[in-house]
């Protein structure tokens, strides 16, 4: 969120910021669902709305002049990837490649350098040899 020099506090500038904060998470919040930093964004702006009193101030319709940057449009599709869980807990990784865990306990199901997936099994109908994920 770029603040465009202004700090943030209990001020006119900051909540006018927060304000287009938050129309931009209005305009895409059918295309986030599942984006972790849309959500985080949200959060930020209400915790900020709600501690500095925005209530107090009230803002026109008008147009930003800024831009709603938080997603890039991505035009190198060939770069885009996706990771899914499903059924009887398998994963198929970026590489196309399935991994499939059958034993009990917690552990981490895929640890990379962008994020970390960690699941727990539990055995499923009393097989020690099916599990379930169950978190």
């Amino acid at each position: 969120m770029e603040l465009r020099g202004v700090e943030r506090g209990q001020s006119y500038e900051y909540c006018q910021i927060l304000s287009e904060l938050g129309r931009c998470l209005n305009e895409t919040a059918s295309k986030c669902h599942a984006n972790v930093r849309f959500h985080a964004l949200r959060v930020y702006k209400e915790k900020h709305w709600k501690n500095h009193r925005c209530d107090s101030y009230t803002f026109g319709a008008e147009e930003s002049t800024t831009s709603c940057p938080l997603w890039q449009p991505i035009h190198d599709h060939s770069r885009l990837r996706y990771c899914a869980l499903f059924g009887h807990p398998h994963l198929r990784k970026f590489d196309g490649e399935f991994q499939a865990c059958e034993r009990q306990g917690t552990y981490p199901m895929l640890n990379n350098r962008y994020f970390t997936i960690q699941v727990t099994y539990l055995a499923f109908n009393d097989q020690e040899t099916s599990s379930a994920i169950t978190s």
